[in-house]
């Protein structure tokens, strides 16, 4: 399993720092971030990422990004124009290829940060859902300095390249345990996949995420605790409307990816204090290809 994320020092919340050059998912080998995004005038992206041959994208000039540089608790996908941070359309590269849409999207807390970022249309398309979030970055909370009792019980929200929804997360610290839930609302399903035609219908999903140990050093990063695998079971939100449920059955027919969704997780925070592990986040991986990777961040 590669590790997502070098910890750094707290200064200047180093720690939220993310390289655009690194493949840093928390759930093992995956592809590295694509395409560039502009934001406040400059150019972010992978050094792999050139301009286009039309002039509609631009060549990165910085690698990295900060993510102190977003307010708190605020999912960014649009940038000044209103638009989702990344490019949009079809175009060829400086350098021949052909270049697709990507979209990068972030959600950053005090102490921990995700950035999720999805080329549309590439050759790898499964591989890139499945892997949307390419980075989560933090400091972590170490397993030893845990409290040996009580609950802690993490709000925030759970997102993808496009739905959102929200995420509950609840430790024990007695038994080291976690548990929660997640949805996600308004999931474009084609209706022919349900055997009807016109416009797409709209699917809001539901899922446990089930009980797991926590481990020291989860996911390779030295000095947080986290879980590494959890089992998690999704459906449709309203598993009582019996056309939800169909929506849902038809993702998971016409998925091209295995469905065995795992979460992977860490805590974020100090070492002491009222704000050892304040934070959570971490990734659902494994669901249908139509959802893809969903990103799960909160705090308590």
């Amino acid at each position: 399993m590669a590790a997502f994320a070098a910890i750094g020092s707290a200064q200047a919340q180093s720690y939220l720092n993310v390289n655009f050059n690194g493949t840093q998912n928390i759930a093992g080998d995956t592809p590295a971030f694509r395409g560039s995004f502009t934001y406040n005038g400059v150019v972010y992206g992978p050094s792999s990422a050139v301009a286009s041959a039309d002039g509609s994208v631009t060549a990165p000039t910085v690698n990295s990004l900060n993510l102190a540089t977003f307010d708190e608790d605020t999912l960014v996908s649009t940038d000044e124009n209103g638009v989702k941070l990344g490019n949009t359309g079809t175009y060829k590269y400086s350098d021949g290829t052909r270049g697709n849409a990507v979209v990068y999207r972030f959600y950053r807390q005090q102490y921990s940060g995700i950035a999720g970022n999805l080329t549309k249309g590439a050759n790898n398309e499964q591989e890139e859902r499945k892997h949307f979030v390419k980075a989560i970055v933090g400091q972590g909370t170490d397993y030893d300095d845990l409290p040996s009792s009580g609950n802690y019980i993490y709000e925030g929200i759970a997102f993808s390249n496009f739905p959102t929804g929200d995420f509950t997360y609840t430790v024990n610290l007695a038994s080291k345990t976690g548990s929660g839930s997640f949805t996600l609302d308004n999931i474009l399903v084609p209706a022919a996949w349900v055997g009807e035609s016109g416009a797409a219908k709209r699917l809001d999903v539901g899922g446990t995420l089930n009980t797991a140990s926590l481990v020291a050093d989860a996911n390779g990063i030295v000095g947080s605790a986290g879980v590494e695998g959890g089992s998690v079971t999704a459906g449709a939100q309203n598993p009582g409307d019996a056309s939800q449920v169909a929506l849902w059955n038809a993702i998971v027919s016409n998925s091209t990816t295995t469905v065995d969704p795992k979460y992977y997780l860490n805590l974020f925070g100090t070492s002491s204090g009222t704000d050892v592990a304040r934070e959570v986040a971490g990734t659902i991986i494994g669901l249908p290809e139509r959802i893809g990777g969903v990103a799960i961040i909160g705090t308590r």
